[in-house]
């Protein structure tokens, strides 16, 4: 979808490529190519919206870019070029990670642009297929900037059906619903959180998954 009036860049669409983790590697043949790892902003953006348009549904965490490099692949060459973006692109506000049973996996930001308490409002992240771990989705919200991120609520779809946290009852009550009790994280904090997958799906190794997050941050100078 694109906003109205940008419909003559529809042509840009054949050339996305989607990039998971900030990583893109891509098998170049002869030609010559311009290539930019970017973050891509959902059609509308929570600075165009009122809340009579409900929650900002989207990836968050758009609107910044490395730029681009300008790659020339000579006749009868191939050539693997990986593209990263990472922290120092403009990465910001707190990390949302999800375990798959060994490890900790970093997948998107939340609250991506919601600097100020004047910016906060609901945002809605969809996380695709996560696996389910003993029956639970089971996420760590990590602030890794200088700055303050305040959560006021925090839950998940899961495939449609609303979940609520389970972490130490004062950090699980605080994310429970929006009544600005915020759960405050600074710099290098984190906090862990278990959502259980509804009975119906259970036993199901991956369930769709999206997150339901409100609050905002505060930039440390």
């Amino acid at each position: 979808m694109l906003k109205e009036g940008s419909e003559e860049l529809s042509w840009v669409l054949d050339y996305l490529h989607e990039a998971p983790g900030g990583y893109f590697r891509q098998e170049l043949v002869a030609g010559e190519y311009y290539v930019a790892v970017a973050f891509i902003a959902a059609p509308f953006g929570w600075q165009e919206m009122d809340e009579s348009d409900g929650p900002y549904v989207g990836n968050p965490a758009g609107g910044a870019s490395t730029g681009y490099r300008e790659i020339v692949i000579g006749p009868d060459e191939t050539r693997s070029e990986t593209w990263s973006i990472g922290d120092g692109d403009g990465w910001a506000c707190p990390w949302l990670y999800a375990y798959d049973g060994r490890r900790f996996v970093r997948l998107t930001e939340i609250l991506r642009d919601h600097s100020g308490m004047e910016s906060e409002r609901t945002e809605v992240s969809h996380l695709g297929p996560v696996r389910a771990v003993d029956g639970a989705i089971i996420l760590r919200i990590a602030e890794e900037r200088e700055e303050i991120a305040f959560v006021d609520q925090l839950y998940l779809m899961i495939d449609g059906v609303q979940a609520f946290a389970e972490a130490d009852p004062q950090a699980a009550a605080k994310v429970a619903e929006r009544d600005r009790d915020y759960l405050v994280l600074t710099g290098g904090e984190s906090y862990e959180f278990v959502f259980r997958v509804p009975a119906l799906i259970a036993g199901i190794e991956f369930v769709d998954v999206s997150v339901v997050a409100s609050g905002f941050y505060v930039a440390l100078e």
